[in-house]
């Protein structure tokens, strides 16, 4: 392992929840040769993530060693299977629904009866005193069959013993939908909070904040923060899925205004990361703020971006549906009335009372009391599974790695040559082609069915951009078979360790091609190839985004104001909102006539013939990440939602390119 390597890149990596298994020996693969200098993923992609942006901080001192030892961890014997298996750990009042869910996994691949079979027994075994309690009645009508005897009697007999286990499926049944109505909503819509249990082997988030930790080269005490990541050079996004305003969040967001529970989250996380929480509160913004946050008691607000503990954001992007409790913070819906009547309330205390302290507002109702509504956050692979836009740049000067984990066509596609079982696009008319998804109209095909339509609602945005040119070379494609990697939490020890090295020979498809045979000496092919395609790419994406502006900035419909009447100094309309400060009015005038010039020849035809394809298309779409305030404007509280167009909110503002929304802007990448 180098300590200071010549070569820069970033890394991306899927989601995949077990399939977390395959990263540990490709990261290490890959920082070889290269510094990672940006790294992103979502959900089990957002823990891998985070380790490799540990092991990075901790280069010198052994990080990346550390990280490669995680496979043999995680495939270490245990009581209950392995380590693996050890970290989801349910909560009593949901075990049973835990032992129903692991044994539908393990039989996942079956269909039609056997897989009605194997849900019938696991319910029943879960749920057994309702399976005797539903039987009852049909063994008493079987022992009466007995006891009167007669030329009926094994009619009786067998009658009632079906009476008995439809009686005791019904009611096992039943208590399997009680427990899953009641039980996994009291438990924050989760089977596993993933927080500390007392148990011998610790739970997901323990363990993660034990081995980030350690991986840092950090006292438990002390968590590895963004901020410490963002001084070494290291850049660490990941996203989690707010279920609240339905969106996609990348985080760390800078402050989006969010409050937490200190009581609830110790059930979450470790007490030395809800300790760091408590103790490293943002500064406050001014009065509002801090009359906001008196009133917000005892919930209290997140740390900045800088403080935040990266566990803390791996844990929100990790919160797989169902089996993950998703994470609850709270913040102020200015789409309530109550909230824009306080938000005003304070705003005419100040005024009245220049002098008086936060505390005083408060003061015998002074200015009310807002509501703090609840935001959910839930498994960050919902909304973009694998982020290719992050660390965007329009040309690369970096490459940026994925690694997109895919289930074989067909198990028998796997082969006992691990180099075999991953792809990586080695010249320019590989992997353009969409994966095709098998389904036949038979009985017992309604699951499958089910299967494919969440699968295009969470995937199909990642699943156009990897086919992208400029993505596609950069993507390696790690396949994995219907028992390995995904929802299999009981894999074996010998299985986990397939996939760990499945994993870095992928990863060494990646080096080898854009790195060479003499890394940071001699450019290699791949390299070189990528960046033509990119230029190539963008110059045709730019040309046609150009040409629309032209010819839409020069076009106007009737009864409408034209753009050139309201820009330029002496502008004879004035400008409606947002008005250009005079002193800048001459740059940005200047500024849109080169664009213009530019567009006159955008429209040429040597500007697209040729270039790669599918042509990306460069859009203005919505904003996944909160903007950074501008000082020099004044703005509401940017807390959360609201239905109130004056109010700007994180994620509402344009003109940021983020394939996450929509359909894939401008090429990715530095």
């Amino acid at each position: 392992m180098h300590e200071t390597p010549s070569l820069e890149c970033d890394l991306i990596l899927q989601g995949g929840l077990t399939s977390g298994v395959i990263y540990p020996q490709a990261l290490c693969e890959v920082a070889r040769v290269y510094r990672l200098r940006s790294v992103g993923g979502s959900s089990a992609g957002a823990i891998a993530a985070a380790a490799a942006a540990a092991a990075e901080f901790n280069r010198v001192g052994g990080g990346f060693t550390k990280l490669g030892e995680l496979s043999a961890q995680l495939a270490e014997p245990t009581e209950g299977g392995t380590r693996l298996l050890d970290l989801f750990q349910p909560q009593p009042r949901t075990g049973r629904l835990f032992q129903v869910a692991t044994a539908l996994v393990n039989a996942r691949g079956r269909r039609g009866p056997t897989a009605a079979a194997v849900a019938a027994g696991a319910t029943v075994r879960a749920f057994w005193w309702h399976t005797i309690l539903g039987a009852l009645p049909g063994l008493v009508l079987a022992g009466l069959a007995v006891y009167l005897g007669g030329p009926a009697l094994w009619v009786g007999v067998v009658a009632s013993l079906l009476v008995a286990v439809a009686g005791g499926l019904a009611l096992a049944g039943f208590g399997l939908w009680r427990s899953a109505a009641r039980d996994v909503p009291a438990n924050n819509f989760g089977l596993c909070d993933g927080g500390p249990t007392g148990r011998a082997a610790p739970a997901l988030t323990p363990w993660l904040h034990g081995v980030l930790q350690d991986i840092a080269g950090r006292p438990a005490s002390e968590p590895l923060t963004f901020g410490e990541l963002e001084a070494h050079g290291v850049d660490l996004q990941m996203i989690t899925t707010n279920l609240t305003q339905a969106r996609p969040m990348t985080m760390p967001w800078p402050d989006a205004g969010y409050y937490y529970d200190p009581v609830e989250w110790r059930r979450l996380f470790p007490a030395e990361v809800v300790d760091w929480l408590d103790e490293h509160p943002p500064e406050a913004s001014g009065f509002d703020d801090q009359v906001r946050r008196l009133a917000a008691w005892p919930l209290r607000p997140l740390p900045a971006a800088s403080d935040l503990p990266v566990v803390v954001a791996a844990r929100l992007s990790l919160s797989f549906p169902l089996l993950l409790s998703a994470v609850r913070l709270y913040g102020l819906d200015y789409g309530e009335r109550t909230n824009r009547q306080f938000r005003a309330n304070v705003a005419a205390f100040r005024r009245e009372h220049p002098g008086a302290e936060p505390e005083q507002a408060l003061a015998d109702e002074a200015v009310g009391r807002p509501h703090f509504a609840p935001n959910w956050f839930s498994d960050g692979g919902l909304t973009s599974n694998l982020p290719l836009h992050f660390f965007d740049a329009p040309l690369p000067t970096r490459p940026t790695f994925a690694m997109n984990l895919l289930e074989f066509r067909d198990d028998a596609d796997r082969s006992a040559d691990e180099a075999d079982n991953s792809f990586l696009p080695e010249h320019n008319g590989a992997g353009v082609l969409r994966r095709w998804r098998p389904l036949e109209a038979k009985l017992g095909a309604l699951p499958r069915f089910g299967e494919l339509l969440f699968g295009v609602l969470v995937s199909w945005v990642d699943e156009s951009a990897a086919i992208l040119p400029g993505y596609r070379d950069r993507v390696v494609r790690v396949f994995y078979a219907s028992d390995e990697g995904g929802f299999n939490l009981a894999m074996s020890p010998e299985q986990i360790a397939r996939l760990g090295e499945r994993g870095r020979l992928a990863a060494a498809k990646l080096v080898e091609h854009f790195a060479g045979d003499a890394p940071g000496e001699i450019e290699a092919p791949g390299w070189q190839n990528h960046r033509w395609v990119r230029f190539r790419s963008t110059v045709g994406a730019l040309s046609e985004w150009l040409d629309a502006f032209g010819d839409r900035f020069t076009r106007t419909p009737t009864a409408t104001t034209p753009y050139v009447s309201m820009l330029g100094p002496g502008a004879p309309v004035e400008q409606p909102s947002y008005r250009i400060d005079p002193v800048d009015e001459p740059t940005v005038a200047a500024f849109v006539a080169d664009v213009l010039a530019a567009a006159e020849g955008a429209a040429d035809p040597a500007l697209t013939k040729g270039v790669p394809r599918p042509l990306p298309t460069m859009r203005i779409v919505a904003y996944d990440r909160p903007p950074t305030p501008d000082p020099t404007v004044a703005t509401p509280d940017p807390t959360v939602s609201t239905s109130d167009p004056a109010v700007s909110t994180p994620g509402q503002a344009l003109g940021r390119q983020n394939p996450a929304v929509t359909p894939p802007g401008a090429p990715d990448g530095r």
